[in-house]
């Protein structure tokens, strides 16, 4: 039995790093499951994994803000609602109805909306696929 355990640990030590390395780093996530449903499982292990990397915990808010990177201009928006006095997080966690929002992606972007209503409508996000 000690074989298996120094070869297990062998593994894990050699080549799990440097597949990880391969893939871009290693996370570390921890968190808890509620007792007594498994309606979104799915949804409360990528909550912890997302607060792992950084990322708002609820999809939507994620998704939205992994967007604006791929689009290049999260790090514009976020200044330009902080500079017009909003807290970038707050306004965020209501991202349906948040106007400094449509406006600071209309500002950064000028292809996303032509109206601020236009910009809002388009926020929708569904949780179906998961």
């Amino acid at each position: 039995m000690p074989v298996r355990g120094a070869i297990a640990r062998g593994f894990w030590h050699g080549h799990v790093p440097v597949i990880g390395n391969r893939a871009g780093g290693l996370i570390a996530a921890a968190g808890a499951l509620p007792s007594g449903t498994t309606d979104n499982v799915r949804l409360t292990i990528l909550a912890i994994l997302l607060r792992a990397v950084g990322l708002p915990e609820q999809y939507p808010q994620a998704r939205f803000s992994l967007w604006l990177q791929s689009e290049g201009v999260f790090d514009n928006v976020r200044a330009a609602i902080e500079a017009g006095g909003k807290s970038f997080e707050r306004e965020l966690n209501n991202l349906y109805v948040s106007g400094p929002i449509a406006r600071a992606d209309m500002a950064c972007d000028s292809q996303f909306a032509a109206s601020e209503a236009e910009a809002v409508a388009q926020g929708a996000v569904s949780t179906a696929d998961l």
